[in-house]
């Protein structure tokens, strides 16, 4: 998938870098939005932006800091320190990496204070050092206390972002809905002895948001951390004032190792006493259940059957794309307006780091699991064009801006027992690992979820001609002699001495097999190249 265009964001083609996140202003203020938007400051670059210590300078960028907005749906996407240009984020430079061990997170040992703070005529981010917040002095940073005086300094905004942006519907929730149970599940169920956690997510809501979700369903402090959002914001613009500055805390008390990436600050004539982060990488401390199992009542793409934005029925079926003519393959681009209601709602999903290791040991799955994302119709004979996308509520009447979830999620999934996937899959990963002639028992397996995709197992695209027909790979037997769409699945297989990625192709019929085919990256238009060769080759020996 191209990245995600946001045009009116960089002012020219030159490098802008993000410099820092201000106050967020609510819907009537900006462009008459109805999600609520950042401010940020971003400065041009004129340092190299992939040379880390270039960058760590303050003349890394010119002192003509320019602020934007950005909508709150967008901030999965945009972090402090990374560069952009031609709307488009093209560097992360890691500055400075720390791993903080074992640090004690408790009210006792963190507070809440202001970017602009001093502490005995001294400032906490002193200006000449780090001048990218001087525009913003009034946002809210999270400082805690370690050894020998020294402390870590994130800006709040980072914490809503790492903690609770899995998902751009997730923020919208935290930002304009007082929380209640109904605006995140519809129903959870916690067993004590084994440690296993249901829930029915809300509509709309993301699966890649039910970990956080279910920290905010069992933890006191986690939810309280969420409802400060929107209570901290609500205080402000009751006060008089038009736009807020957020609030909020860990979601969690206790012990962590936080990786982070920023950068060192004097203290006076101390150095290196203050580290700012600019991202959070990683933060160790363990979720309160062992295993967790959801439902998702709507993953964003309009599966069979479901219910438009704008009400009307979507039922397609492959049987129908030999009527339709094809789509053509669209960037997108973030537009300035709402999302229109006869469009049907997308995800636009990015890699992300393994943001909670805890997560990595303890078995997350889907319940009443079927593939979700609907095939996607590819031509041959259509040049690419723009679509124009946007976050938030789809309110307008009168436009054909799509509307999307921006979802932050890792690309590669550890593969779960075999009753977590489906049939398919297991027998082609046991083919090829017989095929290979190597133990099943000293083999890594992972599932693999490609970028604007919510699940490992897809859709095969349904290959359309010039007359409008689609071609039969991409169709199989469903029962009752109707078709449907054949699935598949990308699958990373590790050895110790060798490694093979493999697409997991569903047999044609009851009669076939799985088909297995080996390809060099997970690039979805060449292993589908690969496939139709393939079934050429067969069908003409």
């Amino acid at each position: 998938m191209p990245p995600l265009r946001f045009p009116y964001f960089t002012p020219d083609d030159r490098p802008w870098r993000i410099d820092w996140y201000g106050d967020v202003i609510f819907p009537g203020g900006i462009n008459g939005r109805s999600q609520p938007n950042v401010q940020v400051a971003i400065s041009p670059v004129r340092a190299d932006p992939t040379s880390n210590d270039a960058m760590l300078s303050s003349r890394a960028t010119e002192s003509s800091i320019v602020q934007r907005f950005f909508p709150i749906g967008m901030l999965p996407y945009v972090r402090i320190g990374d560069v952009w240009q031609n709307g488009e984020r093209k560097y992360s430079p890691d500055y400075q990496r720390e791993q903080f061990s074992d640090l004690h997170i408790t009210r006792a040992s963190s507070k809440l204070i202001k970017a602009g703070q001093s502490v005995d005529e001294v400032f906490v981010l002193p200006l000449k050092q780090h001048p990218w917040h001087h525009l913003l002095t009034g946002s809210f940073c999270l400082s805690i206390e370690l050894t020998e005086g020294r402390q870590i300094v994130i800006p709040t905004m980072e914490l809503i972002r790492f903690y609770f942006g899995s998902s751009s519907e997730l923020l919208h929730r935290l930002f304009m809905h007082d929380i209640k149970y109904e605006q995140l599940w519809e129903h959870q169920q916690y067993t004590i002895r084994t440690g296993r956690l249901h829930l029915k997510l809300a509509r709309k809501l993301s699966g890649v948001s039910a970990a956080d979700i279910g920290r905010i369903a069992l933890s006191n402090v986690a939810n309280r951390a969420a409802c400060r959002i929107r209570i901290s914001c609500q205080r402000d613009l009751l006060s008089g004032e038009k736009s807020a500055y957020p609030q909020t805390w860990f979601p969690f008390e206790g012990k962590t190792n936080l990786a982070v990436v920023g950068k060192w600050l004097p203290f006076g004539s101390k150095p290196d006493q203050t580290f700012v982060v600019y991202r959070i990488e990683s933060c160790s401390h363990p979720f309160p259940f062992k295993t967790l199992s959801y439902e998702a009542a709507d993953d964003g793409k309009v599966s069979k059957g479901s219910e438009r934005q704008d009400g009307k029925s979507n039922n397609a079926s492959p049987s129908d794309a030999h009527r339709r003519r094809a789509k053509t393959h669209k960037s997108q681009e973030l537009s300035e307006s709402d999302p229109g209601v006869s469009r049907t709602r997308k995800n636009f999903q990015f890699e992300a780091n393994n943001r909670f290791p805890d997560l990595l040991c303890k078995e997350i799955w889907r319940e009443r699991y079927e593939t979700q994302d609907p095939p996607e119709l590819w031509p041959a004979f259509t040049q690419e064009n723009v679509e124009l996308v946007s976050v938030g509520d789809p309110i307008s009447t009168c436009n054909d801006v799509t509307s999307i979830d921006i979802i932050a999620a890792p690309m590669r999934a550890q593969l779960l027992e075999e009753t977590k996937i489906q049939k398919f899959v297991r027998n082609g990963i046991d083919t090829k690992i017989k095929k290979e002639r190597v133990a099943p028992d000293i083999v890594n397996v992972e599932l693999i979820t490609l970028p604007g995709y919510t699940h490992p197992v897809f859709s095969l695209p349904s290959l359309i001609d010039e007359n409008g027909e689609i071609d039969p790979i991409s169709v199989c037997e469903g029962g009752r002699g109707v078709e449907r769409c054949r699935r598949g699945c990308f699958v990373e297989i590790s050895a110790p001495s060798s490694k093979w990625s493999i697409l997991v192709v569903e047999p044609k019929s009851t009669l076939c097999k799985e088909e297995v085919l080996v390809v060099e990256n997970y690039e979805l238009k060449r292993a589908m190249s690969i496939l139709l060769a393939e079934s050429k080759r067969i069908t003409t020996e």
